[in-house]
């Protein structure tokens, strides 16, 4: 008697939540966390048609956080790489919040990630890491949430002598990733057949894994300059954006050019840019491509560019001697930009601390200008090879 009852009480919770309008359903979903959903691998037709829906059309509209990796090989075994995760929110919880110790854990990949490659490639978009190793012709994609690998098929004629470019983003009207790829033209490296511009298409599903959705594919389009050097790629509203420079003919002079890669259109453009370094970093903010510059002259200064409506450069802020270290130089990288609990502007960098004996976090208020420092030292997690990137 008492089973039935459980039974029919089962039953009528089943038939009510069948009832529930789709909408609201989804907007039900979109308040949970996403670790909370990426659990259920076995879950019905429409259960799983819901939850993907979510993904495509709430998750990546909202501001995702920015995460930290920092990578070093392990000392018994350089196959084992220990990898150290930092969530870096855009958005804090509590007014002078420094991000949380890091999330460590031990992976073994089929490369050595910290050795040093000739022309080996770092490139992240939307969650998704890819690496390229031009001397072993060999190319993954990796996700370090969910820690799958996916050796990526091999690019048609492609040779270790071959020099390239690559560029990879995120193209949200179609839910997937695109890796672009192009080769400097050299008749003594290369052949005709192979010169050009590949893309391969990417899909990330909803338990994390890596799928090709298509192979490499061979672009008719205009190639851009053979002379140009270029920066890592960066995707914004899925047009992935290079630093580009390259000296005219006859003279030492350089232009300063963005590169544009359009994901729907799949078609090059260039156009004007300010005279920052190669190795300003790119960055998101409200939708805009924003470049950081980072330099030193009587005094670290930092000025933040916005490239406005995809169309023209304004400096949106600048800061001198903004560490109030006079003449000392420490090393310091730009990382990102996020924003206090009120709303002020903060700037993410990784740098020496006050000893210059270690690396640390550090967080510049914008609005009160005040800096702080993180007490985690993350020397001990680079090492003496470690390397760090973005996601």
């Amino acid at each position: 008697m008492v089973m039935m009852r459980i039974t029919e009480k089962k039953q009528q919770v089943e038939r009510d939540v069948l009832l529930l309008p789709e909408d609201m359903m989804m907007l039900i979903l979109s308040k949970l966390p996403r670790k909370s959903l990426i659990r259920f691998k076995c879950v019905s037709r429409a259960w799983f048609h819901l939850i993907c829906t979510v993904f495509r059309q709430y998750y990546p509209n909202k501001s995702s956080p920015c995460h930290l990796m920092i990578v070093s090989q392990h000392q018994q075994s350089h196959r084992i790489h220990r990898f150290s995760l930092i969530h870096l929110p855009k958005e804090a919880k509590e007014e002078t919040s420094l991000p949380p110790l890091p999330d460590v854990f031990d992976l073994k990949l089929p490369f050595f990630l910290c050795r040093p490659h000739p022309g080996k490639k770092i490139l992240s978009s939307n969650g998704l890491v890819c690496f390229f190793f031009n001397e072993d012709v060999r190319n993954y994609a990796f996700n370090p949430i969910t820690r799958h690998i996916l050796k990526l098929p091999h690019i048609p004629y492609h040779t270790c002598n071959a020099s390239f470019n690559a560029g990879f983003g995120y193209l949200p009207r179609r839910d997937e990733h695109k890796i672009v790829v192009w080769f400097v033209r050299d008749d003594l490296k290369m052949s005709h057949a192979a010169w050009g511009c590949w893309v391969l298409s990417l899909k990330k599903s909803i338990n994390g894994t890596i799928t090709v959705v298509e192979s490499w594919r061979r672009l008719a389009v205009d190639l851009p300059p053979d002379a140009a050097s270029f920066s890592d790629s960066f995707c914004v509203n899925g047009t992935i954006y290079w630093l580009c420079s390259y000296a005219n003919e006859g003279t030492s002079r350089k232009q300063h050019l963005l590169l544009s890669f359009d994901l729907d259109e799949e078609a090059f453009q260039l156009r004007p840019r300010p005279s920052f370094p190669l190795t300003a970093k790119m960055v998101e903010i409200e939708g805009s491509l924003c470049v950081g510059e980072l330099g030193f002259c009587d005094g670290h200064y930092f000025v933040l560019w916005e490239f406005k409506n995809g169309d023209y450069w304004v400096v949106k802020h600048e800061v001198n001697d903004f560490f109030g270290l006079g003449h000392r130089r420490r090393r310091l990288s730009f990382l990102a930009c996020t924003r206090s609990k009120s709303g002020a502007r903060q700037l993410a960098f990784m740098g020496d601390d006050d000893r210059g004996h270690g690396r640390r976090l550090l967080s510049y208020n914008l609005q009160s200008q005040i800096l702080q420092r993180s007490s985690e030292n993350l020397q001990p997690l680079l090492g003496d090879d470690g390397l760090y990137f973005l996601f």
